[in-house]
């Protein structure tokens, strides 16, 4: 998405680009026939991936919840926008055990969560290094 999601007027530009993201999407499947797709956030790329028909379909949540800010009067729509994505993929890729908590309270297929950390994993990368080396 190139558009920023704050004040009105990017809201409104930000809308107008999600609602012709998919036929772009299915146009970029159809072209590449990709073997799966993967999509972060589940409230935006992984609802766009759960609509593209695509399979497999792997979906990864931003944070704790991808429902924020919890005071939007959109939340009733983003529930329902995310438990479509959650139902249709394959496999959730959730970085701690911490972000499983919101799968749990949405009632998803625990089955289909890996829990897996985002980054490097230091016991495999040791940074040898002392800080006074840096400088």
């Amino acid at each position: 998405m190139k558009n920023p999601s704050y004040g009105i007027l990017n809201r409104i530009k930000r809308i107008i680009e999600y609602t012709s993201a998919l036929s772009k999407i299915k146009s970029i499947i159809k072209t590449q026939k990709p073997d799966m797709v993967i999509a972060e956030r589940t409230t935006s790329y992984g609802f766009l991936a759960a609509l593209s028909g695509v399979q497999p379909i792997v979906i990864a949540q931003q944070g704790i919840s991808d429902l924020w800010p919890e005071t939007s009067i959109l939340l009733p729509i983003k529930k329902q926008i995310q438990n479509y994505a959650f139902k249709k993929a394959h496999l959730i890729h959730a970085w701690g055990p911490v972000m499983t908590d919101a799968m749990k309270k949405a009632n998803v297929d625990m089955h289909k969560v890996l829990i897996l950390p985002k980054g490097i994993d230091l016991d495999v990368f040791e940074n040898k290094k002392r800080e006074s080396e840096y400088n």
